[in-house]
This record gives C-alpha cells, sequence and structure tokens, in this order.
C-alpha cells in the first residue's frame, strides 16, 4: 500500500500535467482572457489578454504587443499559439492546462513547464 501511495505521489510530482485538466480550445477561449503575472522560461511576464486575440504586456522587462489564437494539431488537441514580434522572432504554440480557478501552464519541454501565468 505504501509503495503504490508513494509511486502516485511521485508521478503527480515528476509529471504535473498528469493531474491537470488540460484546455481544449473551447476552454482556451473561456479562461484565458484577463491579466496574468509569472514566468516563461524562468523570467517574468505579465500579459493582459484580450478575447479579441490581442495580447499586450512584459516580458523581462521589455514591453511588447501580440496576438494569440488556437490550433489544432495532428493529434487532435488544441494548442494556444502566442506570436510576439518585438521578442520572439516566431509564433510559439503550446497546451494550456489549469491547476485551479487562477492558476494555467503549459508549453511543456522535456515534461516540465516552461509557462506559469496567475490570474492578477
Amino acid at each position: 500500500m505504501m509503495r503504490a501511495l508513494a509511486v502516485l505521489l511521485f508521478s503527480a510530482l515528476a509529471v504535473p500535467q498528469a493531474f491537470a485538466d488540460r484546455l481544449d480550445a473551447r476552454e482556451i477561449r473561456q479562461v484565458v482572457p484577463g491579466d496574468w503575472s509569472g514566468t516563461y522560461k524562468d523570467a517574468p511576464i505579465v500579459l493582459s489578454i484580450a478575447a479579441d486575440g490581442t495580447v499586450k504586456g512584459r516580458y523581462s522587462g521589455i514591453s511588447a504587443t501580440g496576438h494569440w489564437t488556437i490550433k489544432r494539431v495532428r493529434d487532435g488537441d488544441d494548442r494556444i499559439c502566442l506570436t510576439f514580434s518585438s521578442i520572439i522572432s516566431a509564433t510559439k504554440c503550446g497546451e494550456l492546462f489549469r491547476s485551479g480557478n487562477s492558476v494555467i501552464y503549459g508549453y511543456i519541454n522535456r515534461g516540465k513547464p516552461r509557462l506559469w501565468l496567475r490570474r492578477s
């Protein structure tokens, strides 16, 4: 019994997205608009995301504007795609997960999320 509990606990810590809600396109459109702060690749980020697809904010102290869209990939999962031409040269797409009512995270790389946001 203890071994099973230890395996379950380790799994939850090692792969946080396994026990969170993955957001689909409809949920992304409902949850994402608003003001957020957090980190992307361990650098501070503050975003104001509008339902019309526009994004304003600061990443690592640099002001930026851009847009967001939703893309469905071949495996059938939905990804949010963010474009900040003044900071990042290419559009970056990634899965989003919800942890509770006010935290979203995603852009998983090697099993770890690169993006953590909390509703401001």
